[in-house]
């Protein structure tokens, strides 16, 4: 817990450093909570939370690799997952891809009262030590996909780097 005092103008910002403190490797979720705006308490508490995921990152895992989502553990050990969609939050559901799994990760985009136009959440893998790879080596899965309507633009980037994410 780390406590901040100080006084905001309506509609400002303010920069807040934490103190340096060790962690574990790993997924890690930090929690932010307005308790008084201002010196007074707030009329409206719905929206004095904020939650964000980071990772300290844990060594990398051996290749091949493969995730099936089989295990009820969500998200998968080294996995991480940076969700800022209000309405709902990636999972695991118990049906698997084509029906030959018992377990894949969905994402519902369409559900929920808040509009989340130019929402992006973050599904990170763990580290993948490839230098064992051969030159024939591949990044494989299955994607499911509904379009709500013609102006939907939901998107699915899988982002990869030969550097360990310096680009």
């Amino acid at each position: 817990t780390f406590n901040w005092t100080g006084s905001v103008a309506s509609g400002s910002t303010a920069s807040v450093s934490f103190p340096v403190m060790a962690i574990s490797n790993g997924s890690h979720l930090l929690t932010i909570t307005a308790v008084n705006i201002n010196g007074s308490p707030d009329e409206i508490e719905l929206n004095n939370t904020i939650e964000g995921s980071f990772r300290a990152i844990d060594p990398p895992v051996t290749f091949p690799y493969t995730q099936d989502f089989a295990a009820t553990v969500f998200p998968p050990t080294g996995w991480n997952y940076v969700g800022y969609n209000p309405n709902n939050k990636m999972s695991r559901v118990t049906t698997g891809g084509f029906g030959l799994s018992t377990g894949s990760m969905k994402m519902d985009n369409y559900s929920g009262a808040v509009d989340i136009t130019g929402q992006i959440d973050y599904f990170m893998s763990p580290i993948i030590d490839m230098t064992t790879a051969t030159a024939n080596s591949w990044l494989r899965f299955n994607v499911a996909y509904a379009k709500y309507n013609a102006a939907s633009n939901d998107a699915l980037q899988v982002l990869v780097s030969t550097d360990c994410g310096s680009t």
